[in-house]
């Protein structure tokens, strides 16, 4: 799966709000382009469930149980202009990727 999400919001969620995954699991797994979107009020506002990858850029992710989770060996990359604040737990990126 790959696929791309600009200028949504994911609200109110039992689960995720944003989340990459490849059922059943192949190699290379799910990614997930977040774009300009807004991720509140959810169980975990983005998760890169084992082997995807996330990328997360002008992104909010506030007022969900946990903000970020990775589950090993899942990848959640940010373009560094993100604001993860006021979750239970915000969790954290896995590392930091410039604009080409």
């Amino acid at each position: 799966m790959t696929a791309t999400v600009r200028d949504s919001v994911a609200s109110g969620n039992a689960g995720p709000g944003f989340g990459a995954d490849q059922n059943p699991p192949a190699p290379g797994g799910g990614e997930l382009n977040i774009e300009n979107c807004l991720a509140a009020n959810n169980l975990i506002g983005i998760v890169s469930y084992p082997f995807s990858l996330v990328r997360v850029s002008n992104t909010t992710v506030t007022d969900n149980a946990t903000g970020l989770f990775i589950e090993d060996p899942g990848s959640l990359l940010s373009r560094g202009n993100n604001t993860v604040e006021g979750n239970a737990t915000n969790g954290s990126f896995t590392s930091i990727y410039s604009a080409k």
